[in-house]
């Protein structure tokens, strides 16, 4: 295993402006092999009454020489903080989520732009979740369609339900959010931690934290059938042998079955299990 000792983040203790990322939460490849993330520390910092503030930051990760070497292509603010969930679109812009954002600090959605020579790239906010019908607290990581069209996951709030929504680019830079099904189950909160996967035929596919018969979480489909999207149960994790609390996202084997975790359950010396692996097929 190569062990890469010049990536270690060290963000920036004190002061205004120009520490690295830290706290790093996600990485993904460009097509040219080079790899990019979102850390949720460091970058834009402020220090204050004695108390050090960072908005997070994007990097950029290449090889030089044998050795990868760390890049600061973007610096987080008020509408992007705590960045995550890194996603490529077809054309190399970069897409996140921030949790906290927004006027009512319940989320936004934005997208990353190269510049056209050097220096950072350039941020636009996509939607900012306003705590109503719309949604709350934005999970990490997208999926695009082929026209385009962006779809991720809301957590919700104590008075907004967890969902699945779609985000349509509109012209003239807008795009336009719909809820294409809600997580209420019966007034249990319900925690999808990252947004859905997507087949071949266009079905999206997740996993919750939280909710489903037993409150351990469960396995959604959403569907398109006829103009209208419906999401089905394919498994509720009972906290036994199956598992408890699944906080990642999930994965299509080249069998078809989805692939994925759970943090508790099944068998071990922890108080709640130690967590499963586990396969659904479809």
């Amino acid at each position: 295993m190569e062990q890469i000792r010049s990536l270690q983040f060290s963000g920036r203790a004190e002061g205004n402006g120009d520490g690295d990322a830290a706290e790093p939460n996600s990485l993904i490849f460009d097509t040219s092999g080079n790899l990019y993330g979102f850390g949720g520390d460091g970058g834009s910092c402020s220090t204050e009454f004695g108390s050090t503030s960072c908005y997070g930051a994007a990097f950029e990760l290449r090889k030089h020489s044998g050795a990868w070497r760390e890049k600061v292509i973007y610096r987080a603010d008020a509408s992007t903080e705590i960045p995550s969930g890194a996603t490529f679109d077809a054309h190399g812009n970069l897409y996140g989520s921030s949790p906290l954002a927004g006027f009512d600090g319940v989320g936004s959605v934005f997208r990353l732009t190269p510049p056209p020579g050097k220096g950072l790239w350039a941020a636009q906010v996509l939607y900012t979740f306003q705590n109503q019908s719309d949604g709350a607290f934005p999970s990490a990581g997208f999926v695009f369609d082929a026209k385009g069209n962006l779809y991720g996951s809301t957590s919700g709030s104590d008075s907004v339900a967890g969902n699945v929504f779609e985000l349509t680019p509109s012209g003239g830079g807008d795009w336009t959010e719909s809820v294409l099904v809600d997580f209420w189950n019966d007034g249990i909160v319900v925690f999808p931690p990252q947004g859905p996967i997507m087949d071949a035929e266009g079905n999206l596919y997740g996993a919750t934290d939280e909710g489903g018969a037993d409150a351990k979480g469960f396995v959604y489909k959403a569907a398109r059938k006829k103009g209208v999207w419906a999401e089905k149960t394919l498994h509720d994790f009972t906290g036994g042998a199956d598992g408890n609390r699944s906080l990642a996202g999930l994965l299509v084997g080249k069998d078809g079955a989805l692939y994925g975790t759970t943090s508790e359950g099944g068998a071990g010396s922890c108080p709640d299990g130690c967590g499963t692996v586990f396969r659904i097929t479809r």
